[in-house]
């Protein structure tokens, strides 16, 4: 069984533009979750992602090992001008990744995710200090591999909440490592200069 946790972060005055991400990204996976669990996370509200990651954590011990947990949010929606347009075609990016693995069946050994990345990173997953991480935060990974992570910490900086599902130096996979996009292709395709 797949779970799927969505963390909503509902910044002042963009409410109903974070709960319309929220419902499309939803949509687009109902077909290959079986459950679905949205943790709102409102502006000015301490714990950032770590909030939801919490929530997921404490909820591991009710799923059998070989379950999975598919982790996204609402990546962007904090941002203006061509930084919001960056980080929605980000998020988009992430999406599709994470999509198309599930659509061709890629079950992985640890956890593989989605994420933007440069040609130097081509196929492999980027490192942030000693950790491997998945830049953008979307994710698919075995729940008894979740169980061996450390516990969340709510007072990590929001960096954390990236870090997390590499803290136990496991390798992360990727769903489809030849059929990454480039950041050069993907900045192109976004047409922004920031």
């Amino acid at each position: 069984m797949i779970h799927h946790y969505f963390h909503q972060y509902l910044p002042k005055g963009k409410e109903e533009d974070s709960k319309h991400i929220t419902l499309r990204h939803l949509a687009m996976f109902e077909d290959y979750v079986d459950s679905e669990h949205v943790f709102e996370n409102v502006e000015g509200t301490p714990g950032f992602e770590m909030t939801t990651l919490a929530a997921l954590q404490s909820d591991l011990s009710k799923y059998p090992d070989d379950d999975l947990i598919l982790y996204a949010h609402t990546k962007g929606i904090s941002k203006e001008g061509n930084e919001r347009i960056f980080g929605d075609a980000w998020r988009e990016s992430m999406q599709d990744i994470m999509l198309r693995g599930l659509q061709a069946g890629v079950k992985p050994g640890t956890a593989w995710g989605g994420f933007l990345l440069e040609a130097k990173h081509f196929g492999h997953v980027p490192n942030f200090g000693k950790h491997d991480f998945f830049g953008g935060n979307f994710w698919l990974a075995k729940v008894g591999f979740l169980k061996t992570l450390p516990k969340v910490d709510l007072e990590a900086d929001r960096f954390f909440a990236e870090r997390w599902i590499g803290l136990t130096r496991a390798k992360l996979e990727s769903p489809n490592p030849n059929d990454w996009p480039s950041f050069a292709a993907f900045y192109r395709a976004t047409k922004i200069k920031i």
